[in-house]
Order: C-alpha cells, then sequence, then structure tokens
C-alpha cells in the first residue's frame, strides 16, 4: 500500500475526507464539467470523482454513460459519435436550456485538475480497456489518481498488469471480494476500499472488520450519495437522510461504522457539517 503525500496531507488536515460525486453541480453548472470540478473545489473537496466515455473514434471524454440525454439532449449514445460530433454539443442545464459549455475531453479535465490541490477519482474503470490506463499515463498524475473500480478477476489481472501503479479502490460487496482484491498482494496499490452494504449487519461492513482495515492502513469509502427508489448503496445511510432529516443519523452515522472518506452530491454542506464536528 502506498499513499500519495497529497493523499497523506489530506488526512493530516482531516480526519474525515469529502469526495464530490461528478463534481458539485446544480443550475448552469452540469455535473462532469469543469464548473462542476471547479465548484467542488471552491467549497472544499478533497478529492472530485468523475467518470470517463469513449467516443467512437477512441477519444476519452469525461462524461458519465448512459446521462446523453439528461446532460445533452440527445437519444445518441456517446460511444456511438466521433470527437467532431461530440464537440459540437453543448450541455443542458437544471432548467434545460443550452448552456455555454461543452464536453471536455479526459485531457482536457486531467490538465486543468493537475493544476489543482485536489485528488481524482476515476470511476468505472472495469469498463474500458487497458488503453485507459495508457492514456492517464500522459497526464503524469501519479500523486493524484485514484482508480476505481469492481471486483472482476480480468481487471484486476489488467491493474495488475499496468507498469504505474496508481493508487487503485476496488468495491467490495463481501469478504469474497475482499479475498480476491488481497490475493494480488503488491501487484495492485491498494490503499482503500469502496464498501457497498444494502443491510449493516453484512458481515463487511461491522465495526471490528472495518477497524482492522483502518488499523491496517487503509481508507474506507462509502456512497452516501442517493440515487433513487431500490438503488441503495450504504444501507440508505445518505445524504437524504443528512439534509432532509439529521447529519448526525447520516454522515454522521456512517462516520460511527468507521468510514472516513465520504462521496457525495451536497460537498459544501459536508464540508460544513465535518468542520462543525472537528474531523
Amino acid at each position: 500500500m502506498k499513499y500519495t503525500s497529497l493523499l497523506t496531507k489530506k488526512f493530516k488536515e482531516h480526519d474525515v475526507l469529502v469526495a464530490a460525486h461528478q463534481g458539485y453541480g446544480g443550475g448552469n453548472i452540469v455535473l462532469n464539467s469543469k464548473n462542476a470540478m471547479t465548484n467542488a473545489i471552491r467549497h472544499g473537496a478533497d478529492m472530485v470523482e468523475l467518470d470517463v466515455s469513449k467516443s467512437n473514434d477512441g477519444v476519452f471524454f469525461s462524461f458519465h454513460q448512459d446521462q446523453e440525454i439528461r446532460h445533452l439532449l440527445t437519444i445518441k449514445k456517446i460511444e456511438q459519435m466521433s470527437f467532431e460530433e461530440i464537440k459540437r454539443l453543448f450541455f443542458y442545464t437544471g432548467a434545460m436550456t443550452e448552456s455555454a459549455f461543452r464536453v471536455l475531453t479526459l485531457k482536457e479535465m486531467m490538465l486543468f485538475l493537475k493544476t489543482q490541490d485536489v485528488l481524482v477519482n476515476l470511476d468505472k474503470c472495469d469498463l474500458h480497456d487497458s488503453d485507459l490506463f495508457k492514456h492517464v499515463d500522459e497526464f503524469e498524475m501519479e500523486e493524484q489518481v485514484l482508480l476505481k473500480g469492481s471486483c472482476k478477476k480480468d481487471f484486476l489481472d489488467q491493474v495488475s498488469a499496468h507498469d504505474t501503479k496508481y493508487m487503485f479502490m476496488p468495491l467490495i460487496k463481501s469478504e469474497e471480494d475482499m479475498a480476491l482484491v488481497m490475493s494480488y498482494g503488491d501487484a495492485i496499490n491498494v490503499v482503500g476500499f469502496e464498501l457497498i452494504f444494502n443491510d449493516v449487519a453484512l458481515s463487511h461492513v461491522q465495526k471490528d472488520y472495518m477497524k482492522k482495515l483502518r488499523d491496517d492502513g487503509f481508507f474506507l469509502w462509502v456512497n452516501s450519495i442517493s440515487l433513487g427508489k431500490n438503488f441503495c448503496l450504504s444501507a440508505d445511510i445518505d445524504d437524504d437522510v443528512a439534509m432532509l432529516d439529521d447529519p448526525d443519523k447520516g454522515w454522521g452515522r456512517l462516520v460511527e461504522m468507521g468510514f472516513n472518506v465520504l462521496q457525495t452530491d451536497f460537498t459544501s454542506d459536508l464540508k460544513h457539517y465535518i468542520n462543525k464536528k472537528g474531523w
């Protein structure tokens, strides 16, 4: 396990880190855009999470799969469009009006984030082949980049085979997932785990189990974002509870369980809560 100096610095500054889900959007600020990342950083995000899609001519973009209707008002998928087609499109705002902003290539986004004091989580890396890793190598951002993906053997083989040992965080849904990841040893630079659970009784989110992971030097990430009905990532202990009822029952309970990185859609509110708690 190898934390970069930036991740180490962030944990020295705060006991609990804020990861901004697709940046921090709303209104004219569209998720996965440069504006969303800027907004997240200005409101205290320690890490920004972004998604990667690929055009039909092989160019990576900062865009979430299957969000074309929502953000671009088109039924055509990014992977069905060429670089030139995508670059002609404008984002649509929350009011469903055309904005003045376009989708950034991953290169454009990463070169901007390289100038910022922020960690960068690339989500769902398992949806892409090794070309994504090679592309990320071009930016020389090993200090900032955290890769994330599911516990699929072919994907873990891909991560372990790559020369650059980026910080890596696997998605863990069971102790079996954990065992598979740990079987790779130093071939994968696992620095933390995203624990997914729909029931607090599951074995991989018990306090003693999580404490051992923390004692061994790993951070524990939880998705406090709420993705809608029957889409549960944290047993409904989430942003909705924190924002609409009591932050102690939402974010506070997650921290009490042992999580020290919280991904949220409400960056400034969570950061304010963390500072108020003295974390």
